[in-house]
C-alpha cells in the first residue's frame, strides 16, 4: 500500500557456483535506520533454498520504537548460522529482508540494509574412497556377470 515498501520485501539472491554441497552458511548485516517519526516499524528475515519456501529467523527480527527520537540514523548488526541447507551447485539461497508497520500511525521510520556477508561454513565434498568403491563394486559386478555367461 503506497511507496513506502509497507509491507514490502527487500530480496537478495546467491547462487551456489562452489561446485559443492553447501549445508551451512554464516549471515552477517547491518540494520541502518533513521528513527524519526511516531511508528514502529519491522524488518524482519527469511531465507530459502527453493525460492517458495521460507523459514523466517525470529532471532533477527528488529522493530524501531514507536516514540520518535533525535539521534539520527543508528545501526544494529545481525548474524544467524544457516544450517542444514542442502544447497546444490546451481540452486540459489533467497533472502529477504521483511518490512512492514508494527506500532503507532503516521509517517514511516527509514530503513537500510547494509554490509551483507554470506560465508559458507560447511561443504559437502565427496570421499575419494566413496567414489572409488563404487567404481570397484561396479566392476565387479560386470566381472560376475561376465564370468557367469562363460
Amino acid at each position: 500500500s503506497g511507496s513506502d515498501l509497507t509491507p514490502g520485501t527487500i530480496m537478495v539472491q546467491l547462487l551456489n557456483d562452489t561446485g559443492q554441497l553447501i549445508e551451512s552458511a554464516d549471515v552477517m548485516y547491518d540494520i541502518f535506520y533513521l528513527n524519526n517519526e511516531e511508528r514502529g516499524n519491522t524488518l524482519n528475515f527469511e531465507f530459502s533454498t527453493d525460492g517458495v519456501n521460507f523459514t523466517a529467523v525470529s532471532l533477527l527480527d528488529f522493530t524501531t520504537p514507536e516514540a520518535s527520537d533525535n539521534l539520527g540514523w543508528q545501526s544494529v548488526n545481525r548474524m544467524v548460522t544457516l544450517t542444514d541447507l542442502g544447497l546444490a551447485p546451481g540452486q540459489f539461497l533467497t533472502l529477504n529482508f521483511l518490512t512492514d508497520d508494527a506500532l503507532g500511525g503516521g509517517s514511516r521510520d527509514e530503513f537500510g540494509v547494509d554490509n551483507i556477508m554470506v560465508t559458507v561454513t560447511d561443504v559437502v565434498v565427496p570421499e575419494p574412497g566413496t567414489a572409488t568403491l563404487l567404481g570397484l563394486a561396479a566392476a565387479g559386478v560386470l566381472g560376475w556377470r561376465r564370468r557367469r555367461r562363460a
